[in-house]
């Protein structure tokens, strides 16, 4: 999965002043560079992964050949821990590690010549930097031929994974595309012999080629082996396995991450006119939430009503006779929700559906779940995708290019937009506002009429439909609009009361159809409940400031200090984008009760504002220590993004122990292997952090594909999935519920010994654990360490877990 990383044209007469853009262009190359070792030792290290993941033996002594050679130092050669883990690996699997291994050597060996070169006889002379020399070869010739034969690679193992030759075939035509762009390019160099003579448009072409290839091949790659090393996993029962299988998963997720985003970067500063650049910043919005979807699969109980409306709709269609099987009347919840909102997802899901087993991905209720998550994360990720295009439009391709590396770099909200919250599903139409609001030409001072009006009715509707919340952001633009004359009174309250009526209609004829009761008005039962009743405050009341002091700090990021930043040097046209969002906290703040997501939707706005504050901070002149200064912190801060986004990925993994013990239980127990059928108790936590409908795979209804009768899986007898509430635990031992199994959030110390025994025990993250005493002392129980493993992450911090589920059986049920 290694990119195909461009040489950067280092043009001496560029426009903004010869002296700064070369020396922005040549630190950049060097970056690059470092990051390319870096991420083929992750390719290498993918590859002695996958090449055995399926022989248990093989991965046990793989693991410990690892911790054994990480322990003596953080910097151990991937070729010895290949060489360690397989000895008796087939030779044509060593030619290929070892090949790529020397290719890679040699490329080291090139490029430090090349640096000392740069920085040692030929220092402080331009002329000489602008020669050249062996780059031709060693960087795109060399770099394109790992990145081929790493692509061919992965694209073997996903035809074995998939049985399919669909998505293997896409990813070899990508790689020949970047291999033959890397091929030309590196011609065109060695022709040329200047950096400087790299501006004509035959050299953006191959530039185009190579990295715009190399980026979608490392999308489809990320995707799709985390997707099929995922479902795969989940059909081996051995822990150990699908633990180092979850690792894997990770790193070819954050390796993929890694090279696609420096195939774009290399777009940016190589001033690639073409389109491409466009989109592969997209393809990366797309793969990050793409990938937030596949490595936390599982939902929790704020998902809950929209995902089981939505698998309703799938499974039983909207037909009057088959009302009464949904799930909201069992468990309504405090106030009715919309249907809307699931209806439209469950039919775009049926076509994504329908394509995913024509391509055998879809094997169960689970991959539906992940399937219509992953249409929901498409559609937010589009509407996101909408506005970088805008603010590049608008402020410049640089501002483009940074609303992508922060918002991608941030975790909740590219964590969420897969995810059935209301409030996701209301993020579509906001970010569809914030798009028409900021797509106008550089030079233009308003938007046109005919956008705003859109902007006005779609608030409009998406707060009489999905969240009232949604009025607050309306009201604040209103009063912009009107004082600065854009929009006229008259068709300001023409817009709002016709498009408020329309939704407020439209909601009440499907929600009063799908809740059974005449007239019901969702929006507006939940504004009289928690609002007028004051209900929200039993869910906890928190102080004014605690949207100002926390949670827009943590979703946001680095994105705040960089929006002030972009507020003080771009006053004209960043007050009126932020005087909305600022108000609309404003406002919100007043209610007792506060969620990070009921203000989710001010942060692509934020975004937008920070990434003109980077692309400030980026340009200036690199001759003086201040410009230099701002453009490390600008490109620092988005790493800080990264690393707390990387914490928190890794720790929300682990915080969906329900899914996991309901996935567990199903490896545990196959149809043919117990007898009578299992009578499952889900207990409250289980059912709340993963434990959905979706998961219930051994009892209907099941979802058969139109035109496929091999899709769905169908058990010969039906197993039963119980979630009362509420049951004392003397009662689950009596033999009238008759529960043969359970999922149990109460130890086993507190049941019954001689009716229940534990299988199973699942475990969650509770916290990140510092160790103080190795990072500041350098010893640990005494003993003095040496600087390597002082330096080793993985001792300095670590994730804790403890018990949260248990796996129980009568013992009368034998397997």
């Amino acid at each position: 999965m290694s990119p195909a990383i461009s040489s950067i044209p280092l043009d001496i007469v560029p426009k903004t002043g010869p002296r700064v853009s070369f020396e922005l262009r040549f630190a950049v190359w060097c970056m690059t560079r470092i990051l390319i070792q870096v991420n083929r030792s992750s390719d290498l290290r993918c590859i002695g992964h996958c090449l055995e993941f399926f022989q248990p033996k093989s991965v046990r002594y793989h693991s410990e050949c690892q911790r054994e050679l990480t322990d003596n130092s953080i910097f151990c050669d991937v070729k010895d821990i290949y060489f360690l883990a397989f000895p008796n690996d087939p030779l044509r699997n060593k030619f290929f590690v070892y090949g790529v291994y020397v290719l890679e050597l040699v490329q080291t060996g090139i490029v430090a010549v090349t640096f000392f070169r740069a920085f040692g006889t030929g220092f402080g002379d331009y002329a000489f930097l602008d020669q050249i020399g062996p780059s031709w070869f060693s960087i795109p010739i060399l770099s394109g031929l790992v990145a081929f034969l790493a692509d061919i690679f992965y694209a073997y193992r996903i035809s074995v994974l998939a049985e399919s030759y669909w998505v293997a075939g896409s990813v070899v035509f990508l790689a020949i595309t970047q291999l033959a762009g890397s091929i030309a390019q590196g011609v065109e160099m060695q022709q040329v012999g200047l950096f400087s003579g790299l501006l004509g448009t035959q050299f953006k072409v191959a530039t185009a080629f190579w990295n715009g290839g190399s980026a979608l091949c490392d999308v489809i790659i990320a995707v799709c082996m985390a997707f099929y090393l995922t479902r795969r996993g989940s059909e081996l029962g051995m822990p150990s396995t699908q633990r180092l299988l979850r690792r894997v998963v990770t790193l070819i997720i954050g390796s993929g991450a890694a090279t696609a985003s420096i195939a774009i970067l290399n777009f940016d500063v190589s001033d690639s006119d073409l389109d491409t650049m466009s989109i592969a910043l997209d393809a990366l919005i797309f793969a990050t939430a793409w990938g937030h979807v596949l490595l936390a699969p599982y939902t929790k109980v704020e998902e809950s009503f929209n995902l089981h409306a939505t698998h309703d709709v799938l499974m039983y269609g909207v037909g009057r006779d088959n009302l009464h099987k949904y799930d909201h009347f069992t468990f309504p919840g405090a106030v009715p929700r919309t249907f809307i909102g699931s209806i439209l997802l469950a039919w775009l899901s049926r076509p994504a559906i329908q394509v995913a087993a024509l391509m055998g991905l879809y094997r169960d209720k689970s991959d539906l779940q992940i399937i219509v998550r992953l249409v929901l994360a498409t559609l937010n990720a589009l509407t996101l995708a909408l506005i970088r295009r805008g603010a590049s439009r608008r402020f410049g391709r640089t501002t483009g290019l940074f609303f992508t590396l922060l918002t991608c770099s941030q975790f909740h909200l590219p964590f969420w937009m897969g995810r059935t919250i209301p409030n996701m599903f209301a993020t579509i139409p906001v970010n569809l506002v914030t798009y028409l609001l900021i797509d106008h030409a550089p030079n233009a001072t308003r938007p046109s009429e005919r956008k705003l009006t859109w902007a006005v009715a779609l608030l409009t509707s998406t707060a009489a439909i999905i969240r009232a919340e949604v009025a607050l952001l309306l009201a604040p633009l209103a009063l912009q609009l009107l004082y600065s004359r854009q929009l006229p009174f008259s068709k300001l309250l023409k817009v709002g009361i016709l498009s408020g009526i329309i939704s407020a209609g439209m909601s009440i004829l499907v929600d009063s159809y799908f809740w059974q009761q005449w007239p019901i008005w969702p929006e507006f039962t939940g504004i009289y409940f928690n609002v007028v009743q004051g209900k929200s405050s039993e869910w906890g009341v928190s102080p004014w400031h605690t949207y100002i002091a926390s949670y827009l700090p943590k979703l946001l990021l680095a994105s705040l200090p960089l929006s002030f930043i972009g507020l003080i040097t771009d006053q004209r046209r960043i007050i009126p984008l932020l005087f909305p969002p600022a108000c609309f906290v404003a406002l919100i703040s007043n209610l007792g009760h506060k969620e990070w997501r009921f203000v989710v939707y001010v942060v692509p706005l934020f975004n937008v504002a920070a990434a003109r504050g980077a692309r400030w901070m980026v340009s200036r002149r690199k001759n003086a220590l201040l410009g230099r200064l701002a453009f490390l912190v600008a490109c620092g801060l988005v790493v800080l993004n990264v690393a707390f986004t990387s914490l928190s990925t890794i720790a929300s993994m682990k915080n969906y122990p329900g899914g996991e013990a309901l996935l567990t239980f199903h490896q545990l127990y196959s149809e043919s292997d117990i007898s009578p059928a299992p009578h499952v108790h889900i207990s409250n936590l289980a059912a709340q952090t993963g434990a959905s409908l979706f998961l219930q795979l051994n009892s209907p209804p099941y979802y058969r594909v139109p035109g496929n009768p091999h899709s769905g899986y169908v058990t010969a007898e039906d197993w039963r999935y119980n979630k009362t509430e509420n049951i004392p635990l003397a009662a689950l031992s009596s033999s009238d519920n008759a529960f043969t199994h359970l999922i149990s959030e109460s130890p086993p110390s507190q049941l019954d010994g001689n009716i229940w025994k534990s299988v199973k025990t699942i475990k969650g993250f509770d916290r990140w654990s510092i160790d103080w005493e190795l990072l500041l002392r350098g010893s640990k129980g005494g003993e003095k360490l040496d600087l390597m493993k002082r330096l080793n992450l993985r001792q300095i911090l670590r994730l804790v877990e403890s018990e949260k589920l248990w796996i129980l059986e009568r013992d009368e049920v034998t397997s």
